[in-house]
């Protein structure tokens, strides 16, 4: 199993594309389906499940995008903080 393919869960029967995967220190691994379509007009939640219960239906179906992009989100390193010299002071 890879992020991009589609996926179904066992239990419930939601299919969807792999978007994420979390792997914990005791070692359990949850997928993050992205169900396709809509529901009355609006995207479909995503949904996380164990591993186990999950099963390949087609694989590949999206593809990471090799190019280098610009960090459209995720962990950012944090602003530089303003020297005391450089803060704005409220004026008396």
């Amino acid at each position: 199993m890879e992020l991009g393919d589609r996926i179904r869960d066992k239990v419930s029967g939601l299919k969807g594309i792999a978007v994420a995967r979390t792997d914990y220190l005791w070692g359990c691994a949850h997928w993050c389906i992205k169900p396709e379509g809509l529901h009355e007009g609006k995207p479909i939640p995503s949904q996380w499940f164990d591993e186990p219960q999950l099963e390949v239906v087609k694989s590949g179906v999206f593809q990471r995008d090799t190019k280098e992009q610009k960090r459209q989100g995720g962990p950012q390193p944090s602003p530089p903080t303003p020297s005391r010299a450089t803060r704005s002071r409220p004026q008396r």
